[in-house]
């Protein structure tokens, strides 16, 4: 089943503007996330995800997330 949800970061020390962040993204199995990179500071990942669960979808997206954004403070999960 396919899961759709946000990951929403504090990401004032990652450089979110290039590329090469957005490779990086895509490499850590990411490449089922829209980005969204906010004024204030935040970085967003709209996911659809396929899983068998919600949680198992949200934990496997937050895994691949944190290979690139390590210890960016989450701020919420946002459930669509």
């Amino acid at each position: 089943m396919e899961y759709v949800f946000t990951l929403r970061f504090r990401a004032n020390n990652l450089d979110c503007g290039d590329q090469a962040f957005m490779d990086r993204l895509f490499e850590a199995g990411c490449g089922d996330a829209l980005v969204s990179i906010g004024n204030s500071g935040t970085l967003a990942l709209e996911f659809a995800r396929e899983a068998d669960g919600a949680s198992e979808a949200v934990e496997s997206a937050m895994a691949d997330a944190r290979k690139v954004v390590g210890g960016a403070e989450l701020l919420e999960v946002i459930p669509s």
